[in-house]
């Protein structure tokens, strides 16, 4: 099962929802938290929280290991739209980027 993305307002407002491509799965697949420390604490069985300044972080290893992500099947599309939602998550202080495990 793929992750589900969440972009949160600080009250809990949906601001953007989206089922993550089914090949991201950054710790199950080797991304280990001392080289990618966001993407690397991904709970894949659970619920992990970024806030909007994480999000950057967050933002700068996704294009760090965009070949490297695409190398293991996750689509081209997906990636860029997981660099679009850590914007908006950063769009506006106290949003919060969810990712919903299985």
């Amino acid at each position: 099962m793929a992750f589900l993305l969440r972009v949160l307002e600080e009250d809990g407002t949906i601001v953007e929802e989206v089922v993550a491509d089914k090949n991201f799965n950054p710790v199950r697949t080797g991304f280990h938290r001392t080289d990618f420390p966001m993407m690397g604490t991904l709970d894949p069985y659970g619920d992990t929280s970024f806030n909007y300044l994480q999000c950057e972080l967050l933002e700068g290893e996704v294009q760090k290991a965009t070949t490297r992500l695409e190398d293991m099947g996750v689509s081209s599309d997906f990636v860029v739209e997981l660099v679009r939602l850590c914007r908006v998550s950063q769009a506006k202080p106290q949003r919060r980027f969810m990712f919903i495990g299985d």
